[in-house]
């Protein structure tokens, strides 16, 4: 008995710290039996004990063990565990369950515990416990004062994250603007486009799958009606190009240049940007002169 007086002390002191939403079980090595505390820093501290509704047929309370525990002024369960309509802690549990308001006495609740445990739980010692204890969060709190063992956590399978060609390749494009630009807050939109400047025009990066392309590119005009006569005339200019391409997709005329994504080299994307910039602004006044030009050539 020496023993559960020592643990019981142990266990006033580990009560006295537990904070706001932190939770604190005990439980049997063996069976299901345990007591538990909730910490609330308004309403003081809740505590349940196992009942019926959570024990399998060779593990049920007796009628002395439950008359015991309501000696202990525990309150019956309000519901199953299963109940379509539970009444929440702290006006009920499935469990037995008591309430300790504010100012609480950790010693009053830790000689309950201890009598709930030994007595009616028959748990014959403390070194037949294990003990867990945690924040709202999860976060795992150490409780040395207990000197029981703590519950060892389930390993943690990490996930195995494999990566397609398209993600890596995603992810090291995104480092290399990130590391050009200096702008940590770089990120691939909802659309698949990687915001960045060419020259003195916004422009994007995309990567386009089978076959895997990398197209950079950026917005050169917005015709008010594009037609197939401007979709000649971007045919004719482009055969005048020899690394960019002028491409005419949702209204728009984008000058881009499509770089092989497999492999992918980053120095083709550094002057796929260049001469990107170097070229944006000329081929933009001579897209817009002579659509001008044929377009009133058309009118006359």
């Amino acid at each position: 008995m020496n023993e559960w007086i020592s643990f019981e002390q142990g266990l006033a002191a580990a009560l006295s710290i537990l904070k706001d939403e932190e939770t604190l079980i005990l439980s049997a090595r063996t069976g299901h039996r345990f007591v538990q505390f909730v910490a609330c820093q308004e309403k003081g501290v809740f505590s349940e004990t196992v009942s019926n509704g959570h024990l399998g047929p060779d593990e049920k309370l007796t009628d002395a063990q439950v008359a015991s525990l309501l000696a202990l002024s525990w309150v019956a369960p309000t519901h199953a565990p299963d109940s379509l309509a539970p009444v929440h802690m702290p006006k009920g549990s499935p469990n037995f369950f008591r309430e300790y308001p504010n100012p609480v006495s950790t010693e009053a609740i830790a000689r309950i515990a201890v009598q709930t445990l030994a007595d009616v739980h028959h748990i014959p010692d403390p070194a037949a416990l294990t003990y867990k204890a945690f924040d709202l969060a999860g976060r795992t709190i150490v409780l040395p004062a207990l000197r029981i063992a703590r519950e060892a956590e389930p390993p943690r399978k990490r996930p195995r994250k494999v990566r397609s060609a398209i993600q890596r390749l995603r992810a090291r494009l995104l480092a290399l603007a990130r590391e050009a630009t200096g702008d940590l807050s770089l990120a691939f939109d909802k659309d698949g486009d990687l915001a960045v400047r060419i020259g003195s025009r916004p422009g994007f990066i995309r990567i386009r799958e089978e076959p895997t392309v990398v197209r950079v590119y950026t917005r050169l005009a917005r015709p008010k009606n594009p037609d197939q006569a401007l979709l000649a005339l971007l045919h004719r200019m482009n055969a005048r190009m020899t690394l960019a391409r002028l491409v005419l997709a949702d209204g728009s005329i984008f000058l881009a240049v499509d770089l092989p994504g497999a492999p992918f080299q980053p120095a083709h994307l550094t002057q796929a940007m260049l001469g990107i910039a170097a070229i944006s602004d000329a081929v933009a006044r001579d897209l817009t002169e002579v659509i001008d030009g044929e377009r009133a050539a058309l009118a006359n």
